[in-house]
């Protein structure tokens, strides 16, 4: 997951990956961060076979 962070706080020696965008904010990788959402589709509401 991709993140923006405040250049108050970045330290680039803890970072693997990282890039600066169009808009010179700092965008870092966050390994092993998934996000997850609940977006209303209709294999939301399929029953689940367990």
């Amino acid at each position: 997951m991709d993140m923006i962070m405040p250049e108050s706080i970045f330290d680039k020696t803890k970072v693997k990956k990282y890039y600066i965008n169009s808009s010179n904010e700092i965008i870092v990788n966050i390994m092993g961060v998934i996000w997850y959402t609940n977006i209303d589709i209709p294999k939301r509401h399929e029953n689940l076979i367990l």
